[in-house]
């Protein structure tokens, strides 16, 4: 009888498409970087970028940045539908590993908006049109257009020029 049985999953259909770019570099004197970063579809169709910073271009700083980003992926792939009990679980992720930065976006290409989830991370910049916001903490809600730009970058790409007093003018001015 299981033969007879057919089972359907419908799913809505992204009204944006997604490209992702990454580009990574360790220091000039370490083989190893610190930071690690995720690019996934979660198991409720949303799109997860994160960026993790473990302050320190070592193994261990390796280590400690790669279990922030599966410690947040793991988190979102549960369907905790309780907005209030997520919050605070990613308040104990930043609270449990809190020298280590997360910068994370959770896309929904459907309903067309982005959550920011920030802990000691660098701006967030996000280009709509020839508009650049310069996003500095979590809890932000980017409402998403055909051809919106979000840049998150670790602090290793803000301080890499040395021509601009006030570092992420350069980032500013390049988007």
């Amino acid at each position: 009888q299981e033969k007879d049985k057919c089972k359907f999953q419908f799913t809505s259909a992204d009204k944006l498409k997604i490209q992702i770019g990454v580009s990574k570099i360790s220091k000039q004197d370490s083989v190893v970087s610190g930071d690690s970063s995720l690019q996934t579809k979660t198991e409720n169709g949303k799109y997860l970028l994160a960026l993790s910073d473990g302050n320190e271009s070592s193994e261990y700083g390796k280590m400690k940045s790669k279990t922030v980003i599966l410690s947040l992926e793991n988190l979102l792939n549960e369907k905790i539908e309780n907005e209030r009990i997520r919050n605070l679980l990613i308040e104990n992720i930043k609270e449990k590993y809190e020298n280590v930065s997360v910068d994370a976006c959770l896309l929904d290409l459907y309903s067309q908006n982005a959550e920011l989830i920030k802990n000691k991370s660098c701006a967030t910049y996000v280009k709509k049109d020839s508009i650049v916001q310069t996003l500095l903490q979590d809890d932000n809600q980017i409402d998403l257009e055909d051809n919106t730009i979000i840049v998150m970058c670790s602090d290793g790409v803000i301080q890499s020029t040395k021509e601009y007093i006030t570092k992420d003018l350069w980032i500013q001015f390049y988007l």
